[in-house]
């Protein structure tokens, strides 16, 4: 009767240490969710820079509460910056001056974290140098 206590003394000791692991339930900063409710948005690419700790996104969205407009479902280019610094949303901006229909594809981060490009890919290719800080467009191709 003893030898039983024993086994099940011993097993009732190592059975937590088998089973119970560490299980992290924190938020990761990244990634976000982007969009609205009445209408879909696209991320198409995304890049992120490690010494700046910045993650942008570019696409196209139908969502009017997001483009602050009124035209309804129609598309239009986005562009959207997050920083883990605040672990945040640090900037967005909707470009209507490519015409409805238009989208960003493609987008690249500076090695030094300063400045990101952004291109579109339809028949007229635009390439937009912007500040990664505030989104501000230093120039445009």
């Amino acid at each position: 009767m003893c030898n039983y206590f024993t086994k099940l003394a011993l097993l009732l000791l190592v059975l937590p240490h088998r089973t119970l692991q560490y299980c992290t339930t924190a938020q990761a900063p990244f990634p976000k969710v982007v969009g609205g409710v009445t209408e879909s948005t696209y991320i198409y690419q995304v890049d992120y820079n490690q010494a700046t700790e910045y993650l942008v996104g570019v696409g196209e969205s139908y969502e009017q509460e997001l483009r602050g407009d009124a035209l309804g479902a129609s598309t239009k280019p986005i562009v959207l910056a997050y920083t883990s610094e605040a672990s945040s949303y640090a900037w967005g901006k909707v470009f209507g001056s490519f015409g409805v229909g238009s989208a960003f594809t493609g987008v690249k981060i500076n090695r030094a974290g300063t400045r990101l490009v952004i291109a579109t890919f339809s028949t007229l290719r635009y390439l937009i140098v912007m500040d990664i800080t505030n989104g501000d467009v230093l120039s445009a191709t």
